[in-house]
């Protein structure tokens, strides 16, 4: 065992954490979770390490509080505190001036054309691209298959798409949103999408995503049903003269000779080379008695070869 990972596993036995670990052996964090997955903390360390953390956490704060006052000129000094005070009465004045209110009237105001302007999502009401019937079936099952979608965040990606706001759903972006076309259809069949399932909007519209409208399919099918369609062409085989059709982007030969089938190109070049069909299979007689003949051959050259060694010998 390399001495670094001993020695980062007697670290772990004897409650240390991580953070710990890592500043005394300089070992990086992912590093130490692959060496130490197999060890186990008891209570009391466990005990112990969350009784630090929370310590740390008010340390932390109360350091944060006093940088904090002590960039913002929050102090106990008079001089900064007559100073805020002439501030203060300065914006008094201010805020008396254009608007012939007090200050917190001005905030107030001020508040209440920020709610006015970002008003937030009502939940009665459906978002865009849903019915009320989806909706509220979304409402109802979501829930039960442990999702809970915040309809305030639903955008429009490039594509025509659209997504939902929904971190808890395993299969959402980094940033945190789902196609609600997948939402919606999850909802309908009361399950999650198996792995070879996606969705298909039945009117082609990527928008739309009604219950009535997505459905689930393979993805093999869902390529057909988006496919473009291929032109043809109506072509005669140049061998057995059949009739058949060939996408048009498949060039025709210089020769001008199209086949059906590879039989029939084999059959037509085997004709124009050598002036005779193809021969045909063997009966199993005509089989047998060359097989023996070629033993019968073989052999004799083996009785050859053996007599001319033990004469030269």
């Amino acid at each position: 065992m390399h001495p670094l990972r001993e020695q980062a596993r007697n670290l772990r036995q004897r409650g240390k954490s991580y953070h710990e670990i890592e500043t005394r052996l300089g070992i990086g964090r992912s590093t130490l979770a692959y060496m130490l997955r197999d060890i186990q903390l008891t209570e009391v360390q466990k005990a112990r390490l969350d009784r630090r953390q929370r310590r740390n956490q008010i340390h932390f704060g109360e350091s944060q509080r006093r940088f904090w006052n002590k960039t913002s000129g929050r102090s106990d000094n008079p001089k900064q505190a007559a100073r805020r005070e002439i501030m203060r009465q300065r914006r008094l004045a201010y805020c008396h001036a254009r608007t012939g209110a007090e200050l917190e009237t001005f905030k107030s105001k001020m508040r209440a054309a920020a709610a006015r302007r970002y008003k937030p999502h009502n939940p009665i009401q459906p978002p865009r691209t849903l019915d009320q019937a989806t909706y509220r079936m979304c409402l109802r099952q979501a829930p039960l298959l442990g999702y809970h979608p915040n309809w305030n965040y639903v955008i429009s990606r490039g594509n025509g798409y659209v997504a939902v706001k929904c971190p808890d759903h395993p299969r959402c972006t980094p940033r945190g949103y789902v196609p609600v076309h997948r939402l919606v259809l999850e909802c309908k069949l009361k399950r999650p999408l198996l792995s070879k399932e996606v969705t298909h909007h039945l009117n082609g519209k990527p928008d739309d995503n009604r219950a009535d409208n997505v459905t689930n399919t393979n993805p093999s099918e869902h390529a057909k049903a988006h496919a473009r369609p291929c032109l043809m062409n109506q072509l005669v085989c140049s061998f057995c003269g059949k009739s058949f059709t060939r996408p048009k982007r498949r060039k025709i030969p210089l020769s001008g000779n199209v086949f059906d089938t590879q039989s029939c190109v084999a059959r037509f070049y085997n004709l124009g080379r050598i002036g005779r069909p193809s021969p045909r299979r063997l009966p199993p007689e005509e089989k047998r008695r060359r097989k023996a003949a070629y033993v019968r051959r073989w052999r004799q050259r083996r009785r050859e070869a053996l007599d001319k060694s033990t004469t030269t010998c």
